[in-house]
């Protein structure tokens, strides 16, 4: 199967924005590096995601350790939303769908359960990275994990045959 274009990756966040009953701006996180070409990126999807009526909320993230940390308190994100509704307030728990990562996740394996095991299921990840990501799994694992991480790619990874085949193997012989 084809990777989704940048513009099918991007219509597929609005569209779980959308159908998504309470949105909030604890639905979308971008977690972003801080380097140049992040924080560029972080400026460019903020303002598209801003057009389109999405709330979003932008961290950044410096190093490994700041990552796992990171993650550890989004794994069990939720917001609660006050509503009042006729004398009566209604409490609203909103929970992550999306997650983007900016400049970062390229070494790691996104969809070991290490990563996103204890997410739900309903999380999708999206890798935006100057370098293609380094760990294979990331770009080639199929199965319900591998589904919910997208890795936005320019085509290179499509032309990558070999690789793919070599890791292909080494996963069978690991198992």
């Amino acid at each position: 199967a084809s990777r989704p274009s940048y513009a099918e990756a991007y219509a597929n966040i609005l569209a779980k924005h959308r159908r998504s009953p309470m949105t909030s701006g604890a639905s979308v996180i971008i977690l972003v590096a801080p380097d140049v070409d992040a924080l560029c990126a972080a400026r460019m999807l903020a303002d598209l995601l801003k057009q389109d009526d999405v709330l979003f909320r932008i961290i950044p993230v410096s190093g490994h350790a700041e990552l796992e940390q990171m993650r550890d308190e989004l794994e069990s994100y939720t917001d609660v939303c006050t509503i009042m509704i006729s004398c009566c307030v209604l409490l609203i728990f909103m929970q992550l769908h999306t997650l983007v990562l900016l400049n970062m996740g390229a070494i790691l394996d996104l969809p070991s359960p290490e990563w996103f095991g204890d997410f739900s299921a309903n999380l999708t990840v999206h890798v935006i990275d100057s370098s293609r990501p380094q760990n294979l799994s990331s770009l080639f694992a199929g199965g319900e994990m591998g589904e919910r991480i997208v890795i936005w790619d320019d085509g290179g990874a499509e032309r990558m045959q070999d690789e793919r085949k070599a890791w292909e193997v080494l996963t069978v012989c690991t198992l």
